[in-house]
């Protein structure tokens, strides 16, 4: 068992989780902030969270900004794998700062993405209403990551052509 995050065994792979909300900042004076980050590491199939950092934007440089101040000031990361959300800035950043890790994204997030999207689309989210085929194709879409990595694009072609009939 570690007693911190920095007795962490360095040679094993690790895996960051990093989420940011936008609903919970504390209110300042100011109100300058308005994300709170929160870096997750996963060790021994438990997530711990170990950095919360208050930002007052989320432009790459920020990000940026705030990777590299921890890289050199707080923790040596030594990345294997990052999980965020779809947040533009921050995965750039990290893709940047760290070129040689995967990045991947959580079903939670893909599926709040389709749900915001679909959301867009007045026609289907009326069919959406009050008809049950459109009910399950939009499940359908929504567990398109379940599929096996090579069945993905096939599988959203398919469901793509099938959903066009209720936004036309």
């Amino acid at each position: 068992m570690c007693n911190s995050i920095m007795d962490m065994p360095t040679g094993e792979p690790r895996h960051y989780l990093i989420d940011g909300t936008f609903s919970v900042v504390p209110i300042s004076s100011s109100n300058s902030f308005k994300q709170l980050l929160i870096f997750h590491i996963a060790h021994n199939e438990h997530t711990f969270p170990f950095i919360y950092i208050l930002m007052s934007n989320k432009s790459l440089n920020a990000y940026i900004h705030v990777l590299q101040y921890i890289q050199s000031n707080i923790f040596d990361m030594k990345p294997t794998t990052f999980t965020t959300d779809f947040e533009y800035g921050l995965r750039k950043a990290l893709s940047q700062i760290y070129p040689q890790t995967k990045l991947k994204t959580c079903w939670f997030h893909f599926t709040q993405a389709v749900r915001r999207n679909a959301s867009k689309l007045p026609k289907f989210m009326s069919k959406l209403n009050k008809d049950n085929d459109a009910k399950k194709l939009f499940r359908k879409f929504l567990i398109l990551p379940l599929l096996k990595p090579d069945d993905i694009l096939i599988g959203y072609l398919n469901l793509n052509n099938q959903a066009l009939s209720y936004i036309k």
